[in-house]
């Protein structure tokens, strides 16, 4: 096998000296070649957890927390990020995913949903659902993703009397204060959560209340089947606690947070209007007053609450306003681009920051690749919610509040977490697109409900509950409906018929 040469047909092997780097960039990764101008990477590998630490989690959560309070670009972020991930509703689908033989088993799945339903509507309420009574199952997982993204991960504790106690991530720790549980001496501890040795899987969470500003003091070790963990793991296998993607951005969103006062600051000092004036001769500017050897001279000045003015200057005068412009185009561009940076750790387009930055097109392009990305953290929101689902109607069933069928268990229920939907952006091409679909068979009536958000059977229940009242209401005032013709007069009987009097 003949050498690889270089250039002057020397064997790349055999050129060591200060050339080796150079053979291992060609042949290898650029990521771990050593370069003066850059920061040498470290030779330890460790897990995430080790990475981010008890002490730069704490850190880490309350530089977010602070962000979303104090700097409106950042908690807009969070906002929409939620409107998009965490606005979901529950449909039961018994009906229509399972086989049912005959057509009173039909019917039977059918009232099987109706009464979901309502156990879910009911079991939704804040008063129901949760310990404090201030937060019901939506808003609950609306507030669950927003601490996923500051915290990186959060608990639902699920309690006897049916309802969850929720736990913020920095609450889920091995506390330095009141840690003498010997519970907490055995097995390995994680940031607050016992693993298992082997497989990694969860154990035991401790939970902990915060005590003064900094100090935390162990509440509870409650074993993982009360807990329903949702956190962001989308980085490591061997992650035990969430982090969340959003930390990318931290650091430079408190530069442009800090940019934007100092900025904002200039333009404050820049509203004082200040003039120049140049003059080429020695003597003091003024006004002079008085006759003959009495004149007296006064400093120049104006009043710029009383216009117009007059500047009486010589040819070799001159006067100018100092003005600046702020801020710069350069800081604005730049101030964007740190934004943008932000939002791109929540997948989210700079046109839903900025409306005006694209036309129709773009923004609907730059949409449909925002929803496919949001796929995935859906089904993360749907999953936690489905787990709490299951549990609850575990409970129902057990207080005799529901009823399955001989053929069905509470792990098969079908049920689906539908995201909110958007509206038609231009109604006329776009039913007309649907109906296109729907007639070539490559779209149903179900689906273009569903990715609007709707639910096919509710509105055809919709449709009929209206027109039953529609036509009852007509028919009790006596009115011909719309477009039906008016009925013809009442036929006299028929008898005897009497003819003018004689």
């Amino acid at each position: 096998m003949s050498s690889i040469l270089d250039a002057r047909g020397q064997p790349l092997a055999h050129r060591r000296n200060g050339r080796g780097r150079r053979s291992r960039m060609l042949f290898g990764y650029d990521a771990v070649a050593d370069d003066k101008k850059r920061q040498s990477p470290s030779n330890k590998t460790r897990s995430e957890d080790k990475a981010l630490d008890r002490s730069d989690r704490r850190k880490a959560i309350n530089r977010v927390r602070e962000l979303w309070r104090s700097f409106a670009a950042a908690r807009w972020m969070l906002n929409k990020h939620c409107d998009f991930v965490a606005s979901i509703h529950f449909q039961s689908r018994n009906e229509d995913e399972v086989k049912a033989t005959s057509k009173a088993a039909k019917a039977e799945l059918a009232r099987l949903d109706e009464r979901i339903e309502e156990l879910v509507a009911w079991w939704a309420r804040p008063h129901n659902f949760h310990a404090s009574g201030r937060h019901g199952l939506y808003r609950s997982l609306r507030i669950a993703e927003a601490c996923r993204v500051s915290d990186g991960d959060m608990l639902f504790q699920q309690l006897s009397n049916g309802k969850v106690a929720t736990i913020e991530g920095d609450r889920l720790r091995t506390p330095s204060m009141g840690g003498s549980d010997p519970r907490l001496r055995k097995g390995t501890w994680t940031h607050g959560i016992q693993v298992h040795d082997r497989t990694g899987q969860p154990l035991r969470y401790a939970i902990c209340d915060r005590v003064g500003s900094q100090g935390f003091t162990l509440r509870a070790i409650i074993p993982a089947r009360h807990i329903v963990h949702h956190a962001w793991w989308d980085f490591r296998f061997d992650q035990v606690r969430g982090v969340s993607p959003f930390l990318a951005a931290v650091p430079d969103l408190i530069d442009a947070k800090e940019a934007k006062g100092y900025a904002l600051s200039r333009m404050k000092i820049s509203q004082f209007v200040g003039l120049l004036v140049k003059r080429a001769s020695d003597e003091p500017l003024g006004t002079v007053e008085g006759e003959g050897e009495t004149d007296t001279e006064k400093p120049f000045t104006v009043n710029l609450g009383q216009s117009p003015f007059l500047l009486d200057f010589t040819d070799e005068d001159d006067a100018q306003w100092l003005e600046t412009s702020t801020p710069s185009s350069e800081f604005t561009t730049f101030w964007q681009v740190v934004l943008a940076g932000g939002m791109k750790t929540l997948d989210l387009p700079w046109s839903f920051y900025d409306e005006a930055y694209t036309n129709f097109f773009g923004s609907r392009a730059a949409l449909n690749i925002y929803l496919a990305s949001a796929v995935r953290k859906r089904d993360d929101v749907a999953e936690t919610a489905d787990r709490l689902f299951r549990w609850r109607m575990g409970l129902f069933l057990l207080e005799g509040e529901l009823t399955l069928p001989r053929y069905l268990s509470i792990p098969e229920l079908r049920g689906e977490w539908m995201p909110t939907g958007l509206p038609w952006w231009n109604p006329i091409q776009e039913v007309k697109a649907d109906k296109m679909a729907v007639e070539m068979g490559t779209a149903t009536v179900p689906g273009i409900c569903k990715a609007r958000g709707d639910e096919a059977r509710d509105l055809v229940e919709q449709q009929l509950s209206f027109e039953s009242y529609r036509r009852r209401r007509y028919a009790e005032e006596s009115v011909p409906l719309p477009g039906e013709a008016p009925p013809l007069p009442a036929r006299e009987p028929a008898g005897e018929v009497y003819g003018p009097e004689s």
